[in-house]
Order: C-alpha cells, then sequence, then structure tokens
C-alpha cells in the first residue's frame, strides 16, 4: 500500500511534530544546521552491516574494543573505526574506566524503537531489499552515466 504525502501534510504543527519528530537543542550532536542533517548523520551510522552488527552486540550491554575485536573475528582498527563513527553520530556513548574504555549504545529503547520501525516499514513495502543488488545497480548506473558523458564530449 503506497502511502499518499500529500494527504499527511497537516497545519497543526503538534500532529505534525508526533508523525515527523524534530531535534531539538538537547541533541549531542552540534554544527548541524538542521533536523535533516541530523536525520542524515543517524541514518549514516546505521547505514553500514559492520556497524549494526556492532550495535547488536552492544544491545547485549557496554563491551570494550578488544571484546568486540574477539566476538566478531575483526581488526581491532575496523572496530575502533566503526565505533568512532557511531559516537560521532550520538548512537553509542564511551566510559573510561582505567586504560579501558566501554562502548554501550546511548538510547537502547529508542533505538530498539528505530529497529522495530524499520522492520515494519520494510515489511509495508513487500520487498526484500538486497544491499548487494543495491550497490550492483548503483555500479551500473555509475557506468551508464560515464558512457553518456564520454559520448557527449566525442567530437
Amino acid at each position: 500500500m503506497a502511502m499518499n504525502l500529500e494527504s499527511t501534510v497537516d497545519t497543526d504543527t503538534d500532529a505534525a511534530a508526533q508523525r515527523w519528530p524534530t531535534a531539538e537543542a538537547t541533541t549531542p550532536l552540534t554544527g548541524l544546521t538542521s533536523v535533516g542533517d541530523l536525520h542524515a548523520t543517524l541514518f549514516h551510522a546505521l547505514s553500514e552491516p559492520t556497524r549494526l552488527t556492532l550495535l547488536q552486540h552492544l544491545s547485549n550491554g557496554e563491551h570494550r574494543v578488544r571484546d568486540l575485536v574477539e566476538h566478531l573475528h575483526l581488526a581491532q582498527s575496523t572496530v575502533s573505526k566503526h565505533l568512532a563513527c557511531l559516537r560521532d553520530c550520538g548512537v553509542v556513548t564511551v566510559r573510561s574506566e582505567g586504560r579501558s574504555s566501554w562502548f554501550s549504545i546511548a538510547d537502547p529503547a529508542g533505538l530498539n524503537h528505530l529497529i522495530l520501525s524499520a522492520n515494519a516499514v520494510l515489511s509495508a513495502s513487500a520487498r526484500t531489499p538486497s544491499l548487494r543488488a543495491h550497490r550492483e545497480s548503483l555500479a551500473e548506473q555509475a557506468t551508464e552515466l560515464a558512457t553518456e558523458q564520454a559520448t557527449e564530449e566525442a567530437p
């Protein structure tokens, strides 16, 4: 069932805010110019399968980098890079204990709600998206565009 976006537009600000919540000054992210930037930052953090796997492990409680390296059989630099992205995007927090850094999900209930909402959107679309197919489609589009540009530039 397709959603008619025009029929959901409401001039009542309270009703609109319930459908599309805004991020206020309480957000830990600074320097972003709009709510769209905040949402894009969050979804960027969730756009990588390795980061989702890290979050799945962190949903069981806080972990150190070396714990995640052992559990996931990934390089320490890979785990650290993805945790830094999740931290910078406000999805995880870190606390120091001696020489160790313990990572945890900043808002476990909120993240769980977001994942459940994403599942509902995917179910409603009646499609089974494939990351590999999506990437192949993007590569094909890029190739077609490059071919078109080369053809236009040819004498």
